[in-house]
């Protein structure tokens, strides 16, 4: 029985390149951005910068990320605006000015005693009780903090214990409010850092059994849940949680003595074959696999232990396939790609509906071992699954290499006759005309032709090849002037500029230099094409062909064109 815990994996705005570079793309939003008021500044990992940005009267929590090239990639902002918004240019900015602070650092004298140190040592520590009592009753984030500072160390550390100081850190910064501000989010978060350090010291401090990791489940489990009931979506509450997963990972990984890791990573994947288990236990299992590739012992044990429970269940139900979690079962299957067991486990696998990546690498998979009857099987089973008919080329493709392995000329007929309207490979259609009845034939190729006209004005680069070809084997070469024409793609154009050059000087110098590209605006494409005219074109004739475009159809083709005869 699977039970879903909300993923903490953060979705983020992936874009590498500089501080600089992402404010000079964004010249536009940075003179808005300079308004917004950027505060609490955090550094929560070397790489990782985090800040609240002040708009108007609200506040939104910004995230940038940078690689070890201080590269930018990675940004998060909770705005509902998505994209690279001005609250994430503000931070960037914010981030470039510091960056060219200049920080001198002074030899400092012997320390002395600051004004309140001098007073403390005045104070009775009578005085000092009674005080402190007093500002604790009345403060609950201090109060809080002193408890977690000098009480917790003797408390015996448990899941009710765990519970309670996540809800006292809580409490401590909104009491019984249901809604917690964006600048309370913060105390909250440093104080979670700082109420739950002593538990994952505990919790890490000797190897991970059941009883530890129960402490790691209801660690994360009320976190998650405190950030259900609140509404959280705040980047500061993914990285606790996912900063504890880690930590069980990278503890796992820091045991020296073989035997003992052994133990402990059957612990782990043992959890995958409980009768409850959860999205959470996968993910760990499949973090703890990416981690073991490094070391090809550790990776091969994986691979056994998993191979073995799954060996040992399907005895137990006694069928050739189970049906596990699909995420459970796709991890087993990239395992057993991975270690070479595939091969021999075929059977314990199976198509999912609607999961097409995975259904590829299935028969994929298959195929490579020659099991084609079953990678046939399971195509026919998607194709005739699928409503959107887009979705089934990929199965027809696997079918085709299959009949052409086989040589079996009925089939692959029968399967280019239904299917083979998607498949824009010349081949194919001569394989359709020297073997396909007559009738077949038609109905097969004015499916194609109609389906790669309605592709090549979405753009298709292959549909337009394949269309080409086929008007060359019917004598209509000259149709290239008017499908580059109706193209409106300047990769296309400038890919059959050659040959289109040749064929009518005139029509293609106008053309080109007068129609719309819906389709691409690659302006590198521009140049070549422009560039190629001007070369081969004479250029009193070219001067000619110019003056006769309209001033109000002339492109950038044009205009490039129209410089270099300067």
């Amino acid at each position: 029985m699977l039970y879903h815990i909300e993923s903490f994996v953060l979705s983020r705005i992936i874009i590498f390149m500089t501080l600089n570079k992402l404010l000079e793309e964004n010249k536009n939003k940075l003179k808005t951005a300079k308004k917004l008021t950027v505060r609490d500044l955090d550094q929560t990992d070397e790489d990782t910068f985090v800040a609240y940005v002040d708009e108007n009267k609200e506040s939104f929590d910004v995230q940038i990320i940078f690689d070890a090239k201080k590269n930018i990639k990675g940004t998060n902002c909770d705005c509902e605006n998505g994209g690279i918004c001005n609250h994430i240019i503000a931070l960037a900015h914010f981030l470039s000015e510091k960056k060219t602070e200049k920080v001198i650092v002074k030899k400092t004298p012997k320390k002395k005693l600051t004004e309140i140190e001098l007073v403390l040592e005045t104070v009775s520590n009578d005085d000092l009780r009674l005080w402190l009592a007093e500002l604790l009753k009345k403060n609950k984030e201090i109060a809080f903090i002193f408890k977690n500072e000098f009480d917790l160390k003797a408390a015996v550390i448990d899941e009710a214990t765990i519970k309670k100081t996540i809800q006292d850190c809580i409490f401590s910064v909104v009491a019984k409010r249901r809604k917690i501000e964006t600048n309370e989010l913060k105390k909250i978060t440093d104080a979670l850092l700082l109420a739950l350090k002593p538990i994952e010291d505990f919790i890490f401090s000797t190897v991970i059994d059941e009883s530890k990791y129960k402490l790691v489940k209801a660690l994360t489990t009320e976190i998650v849940d405190f950030r259900r009931r609140y509404y959280i979506s705040s980047p500061r509450i993914t990285k606790l949680i996912e900063n504890i997963y880690n930590n069980l990972v990278l503890s796992l990984f820091k045991i020296s003595d073989f035997d003992v890791w052994q133990t402990s990573m059957q612990f782990y994947f043992s959890l995958l074959f409980e009768q409850e288990m959860y999205t959470t236990d996968i993910e760990l299992c499949q973090s703890i696999y990416e981690h073991s590739k490094s070391n090809e012992i550790q990776k091969n044990a994986i691979a056994r232990f998993v191979a073995q429970q799954v060996n040992a269940i399907h005895v137990k139900a006694q069928t050739d396939y189970f049906g596990f979690n699909y995420e459970l079962e796709k991890l087993f299957f990239r395992i057993f790609i991975d270690n070479n067991l595939f091969d021999e486990n075929y059977s314990k696998f199976r198509p999912r509906s609607y999961q097409n990546d995975y259904n590829c690498a299935l028969i994929g998979a298959l195929i490579k071992c020659r099991q084609f009857e079953k990678a046939e099987e399971y195509c026919i089973e998607q194709i005739n699954r699928n409503v959107n008919e887009n979705y089934n080329i990929p199965y027809v493709k696997f079918l085709i290499g299959i009949y052409e392995e086989r040589n079996d000329v009925q089939k692959l007929t029968s399967l280019l006759s239904s299917h083979g309207k998607h498949i824009y490979e010349i081949e194919k259609y001569l394989f359709m005309q020297a073997n396909a009845p007559a009738e077949a034939f038609k109905k097969y190729r004015v499916a194609i032709l109609n389906k790669a006209r309605y592709a090549i004005q979405n753009g298709s680069t292959q549909a337009f090849d394949f269309y080409f070809e086929v008007k060359k084997l019917d004598g209509k070469t000259f149709d290239l002037l008017e499908l580059l024409r109706t193209s409106y793609h300047s990769g296309i154009i400038d890919k059959y500029k050659e040959t289109a050059l040749q064929l009518s000087e005139s029509k293609f110098v106008k053309d080109v230099c007068s129609m719309s590209f819906y389709y691409s605006t690659n302006e590198s494409d521009f140049t070549n094409i422009a560039k190629y005219i001007y070369n081969h074109v004479e250029r009193n004739k070219l001067k000619v062909y110019l003056s006769s475009v309209s001033a109000y159809y002339r492109n950038d083709v044009f205009r490039i064109v129209e410089q270099l005869l300067q």
